[in-house]
């Protein structure tokens, strides 16, 4: 019996050992940085330099707070990258590709979902990864987006205002929104259609131009709002009704900026606007987060 006592006790002790993690802290962050770096070709094995600092506070506590930071190798033309730091965890953000940036703004919506963060902190966080990947990482020598140094035209899709509104009104058919298409015709008015740019009107008279729409039937006094991206010949509707939605629109969203050579401000208005109608609660309701 004595043995069995024993043979459970190291047993014991040898589970709550496995269990046990290192305390995160800065120095140990730094040199999962440095590995990540030298993967990237960012540092060379002889110079373990990194740069890594909070966003909004250039200190950094030994107790690392839960937060988004910035790091890179500290010289002019360098990629930057970001990391997420939650609780004893922490995710790299790999923004050096599209596909990487599709997927740390997932991520990032994620963490700031489950830290309860308002909206205004969300889009900030997302709107700095948008302006990093396309001003810095895409064009480390010259830190800028070329495609914002000159004012290019919008193209034209192939539908006129009215020809868009029924192929939405469609749609609205689909989804229950409207009875049917007779109801449309009969209070086409009702039908708001509104660019998610600079200039929200839409013209009548003229070929619609190639961008994200929102839209919504105001017959009733709760809508439902969906978002429309008109592309030359085809059209493709998305809504916010789960995080994934909005994960899947936004996606959408950069790789119709990317065709249609967008300033990377104008892409990050429209995602921020696409967050602020998901997530409605502002900072200057509750304001109470203490970021690094």
């Amino acid at each position: 019996m004595r043995n069995v006592l024993l043979l459970i006790l190291l047993l014991a002790s040898n589970f709550c050992f496995c269990q046990e993690t290192e305390k995160l802290t800065v120095e140990s962050m730094k040199r999962e940085l440095v590995e990540f770096l030298m993967e990237k070709n960012q540092i060379r094995s002889n110079n373990k330099r990194v740069s890594f600092r909070g966003i909004h506070k250039n200190q950094v506590d030994e107790n690392l707070k839960n937060g988004i930071y910035v790091f890179n190798n500290g010289s002019t033309h360098s990629h930057s990258f970001f990391v997420i730091v939650d609780n004893n965890s922490f995710s790299i953000l790999d923004i050096s590709t599209s596909q990487g940036l599709k997927d740390s703004i997932e991520t990032t919506l994620r963490f700031a979902e489950n830290q309860k963060y308002c909206a205004e902190i969300t889009q900030d966080y997302i709107s700095r990864l948008v302006g990093v990947h396309y001003r810095i990482n895409k064009n480390p020598r010259r830190r800028i987006d070329k495609n914002c140094e000159f004012e290019l035209k919008p193209r034209k899709s192939t539908y006129d205002l009215n020809a868009l509104k029924l192929k939405l009104a469609e749609f609205l058919v689909e989804k229950k929104e409207l009875n049917d298409i007779d109801q449309y015709f009969k209070y086409s008015d009702f039908l708001l259609v509104s660019k998610m740019d600079i200039y929200y009107g839409v013209e009548t008279e003229k070929k619609v131009e190639c961008g994200v729409y929102t839209f919504a039937y105001l017959e009733n006094d709760e809508q439902d709002f969906y978002y429309a991206i008109v592309n030359e010949d085809w059209i493709e509707i998305f809504s916010l009704e789960s995080s994934e939605n909005l994960y899947n629109g936004i996606n959408k969203v950069l790789d119709f900026a990317e065709n249609h050579n967008y300033c990377h401000s104008k892409t990050g208005q429209i995602i921020d606007q696409l967050i602020g109608m998901k997530y409605l609660e502002s900072c200057f309701d509750n304001p109470t987060f203490e970021l690094p």
